[in-house]
């Protein structure tokens, strides 16, 4: 279960195709060609970073910690990481130069802090932290002051993926907070925060037929009954009622980023099939579509800054792989 929830962590904020995350409302950054992402050596993840063709392959972070969760700064010359490496139990929120030198502890605090994600003018940083009591979305200035929780659920929920509109107005994350976990769209100074796209319900189980009568429910008798072997299957008595199975899990969405336009956001969702696929949908919710739409296990997609591609992980039959597919699918 930990390593499914550092693949999010780490893929929730990987670096786009072509550029590091630009928006109309800043100056565009150089252009790239590169993607910064989390790599097992050994035991341990390090952050990687490699050209948009998958060349070029090299380590930013040494071995003797937890790196994960990369993302580039706006201009390009800094990435923002998730580390154990200040020798503390807990990870912090680090920044280095692209070349990997440079490594600083900004956040510093007790807790587990993680997710980091910068502002479109690079002045902020939005984070996960549970130093009050469970995963929050927290945002900070760039060199770590100014540490403040925007969700305070305070334990009571679960925050994750924090990111910014291209405009830096808004947040944009997944909370389970009242439920499965669903996406909730902020002000920047966790003002108004509000449900977007909230799944449908699950499917509800059949009703009998108007004028039918529905078998009765079976009073368990409180004596012991043999245990089948495990390469036995019990079979119902004659006229009993099969136990029913267990309902449908609900829906949940998770992983949400904003287009570069700031028009939709791009999200995972176990919407239809119960899979996690690439799903995209616009900002009020609506026009929600599924773009994978397969059996392998998706996760934490990012559009290119340009809006045509997008870039996801795929874990399939035990293998997790970056991926990248053009912005309808």
């Amino acid at each position: 279960m930990k390593r499914i929830v550092v693949l999010f962590a780490l893929m929730s904020l990987l670096a786009p195709v072509l550029a590091a995350c630009s928006s109309p409302a800043t100056p565009t950054p150089p252009r790239l060609g590169k993607l910064a992402y989390e790599a097992y050596r050994g035991v341990d993840p390090q952050i990687y970073i490699m050209d948009a063709d998958g060349k070029n392959r090299r380590s930013l972070t040494p071995l003797g910690a937890i790196d994960f969760a990369p993302a580039f700064s706006p201009d390009g010359k800094k990435v923002a990481f998730s580390s154990n490496r200040s020798g503390a139990a807990d990870s912090d929120i680090w920044v280095m130069n692209t070349d990997g030198s440079g490594r600083v502890d900004v956040t510093n605090q007790a807790g587990e802090d993680s997710l980091a994600a910068w502002s479109p003018d690079g002045k902020k940083m939005v984070f996960i932290s549970t130093r009050d009591g469970g995963p929050d979305v927290f945002v900070m200035n760039a060199d770590g002051t100014e540490q403040t929780n925007l969700s305070q659920s305070y334990g009571f929920g679960e925050n994750y993926s924090p990111n910014w509109s291209p405009d830096g107005k808004q947040i944009v994350y997944s909370s389970n907070l009242e439920g499965p976990s669903q996406l909730i769209i902020m002000n920047a100074d966790g003002s108004e925060p509000h449900v977007v796209g909230q799944p449908p319900a699950p499917a509800p189980t059949a009703t009998p037929a108007p004028g039918s009568t529905p078998a009765p429910t079976p009073t368990p008798i409180p004596t012991p009954t043999a245990t089948p072997s495990p390469t036995e299957t019990p079979t119902p008595a004659p006229g009993a009622t099969p136990t029913p199975g267990p309902p449908p899990s609900p829906p949940e969405d998770t992983n949400p980023s904003f287009s570069p336009d700031g028009t939709r956001i791009l999200f995972i969702s176990t919407r239809d099939t119960g899979n996690s696929d690439v799903w995209i949908m616009n900002i009020d919710g609506s026009k929600a579509v599924n773009l994978t739409n397969d059996s392998p296990f998706d996760a934490s997609p990012r559009f290119s800054s340009d809006g045509k591609k997008i870039v996801f992980e795929r874990s399939d039959q035990g293998k997790d792989n970056i991926w990248s597919m053009n912005a309808d699918g």
